[in-house]
């Protein structure tokens, strides 16, 4: 009658036994997953990603040095000539324009016509005579490069100066050009020009007949030459 119990309950024995050993590993196991949350939560959350960009973002960036238009330097503080432009036509279609209207020459532009024919002069060569005409477009041209900052024989407002002159109704047979920027006085820009073969072969043309200056304030100056 009845069976042994002690096997029965060594079996009910190993039973708790192991039911105690699984409920140790699932402890264990709990506390492993806990640490590894708990180190997991520390070093990868999401508020330290937040952090480690906004590092990276208040991070000095290199400075790209890019060069402002207007800051002067020892280079453009310089005074530049620019190279002699020359155009021949090959006959006039129209008479000279016989306008009242005259400009007067400042200080400045009579004295680089004096210089100017002083330099012929000493060549053997005839004096420019001074067209009104001329020195309008030619003081319109000095105005035209410092209005839309620019330097070259080529305006942005007014094409070439060939083309400008024309749109004056300026007429001659041959025509030159010199510009220059940054000479104080008119001393200054013809002794730039005449020490420029180019330049000075414009001042020396024979074939020139007429003259016209412009200068405006910044020190913008335009020569312009016909012959008729």
């Amino acid at each position: 009658m009845g069976g042994p119990t002690l096997g029965s309950a060594q079996i009910n024995n190993d039973y708790n036994l192991n039911s105690s050993y699984a409920v140790k590993i699932t402890a264990w196991n709990e506390m492993v997953q806990q640490i590894l949350k708990q180190y997991y939560s520390q070093n990868y959350n999401v508020s330290g990603k937040e952090k480690m960009q906004q590092q990276v973002v208040q991070q000095p960036k290199p400075k790209v040095n890019n060069p402002d238009q207007n800051q002067t330097t020892e280079e453009t503080n310089q005074p530049i000539v620019a190279l002699p432009e020359q155009q021949e036509s090959p006959f006039v279609t129209q008479q000279e324009s016989n306008t009242t209207e005259k400009i007067s020459l400042s200080q400045f532009e009579q004295q680089v016509v004096s210089l100017t024919n002083h330099e012929r002069a000493s060549y053997g060569l005839k004096p420019l005579s001074i067209d009104s005409e001329l020195s309008k477009v030619a003081r319109l041209k000095s105005s035209d490069m410092k209005q839309n900052g620019y330097f070259s024989h080529t305006s942005p407002t007014y094409g070439s100066p060939f083309d400008m002159m024309k749109q004056f109704g300026v007429q001659y047979r041959t025509a030159g050009e010199n510009i220059a920027m940054g000479q104080r006085s008119a001393e200054e820009v013809v002794r730039a020009w005449m020490n420029s073969e180019g330049h000075r072969k414009n001042i020396l043309n024979p074939s020139f007949t007429h003259i016209g200056v412009g200068h405006v304030e910044g020190n913008y100056w335009t020569q312009l030459f016909i012959g008729r």
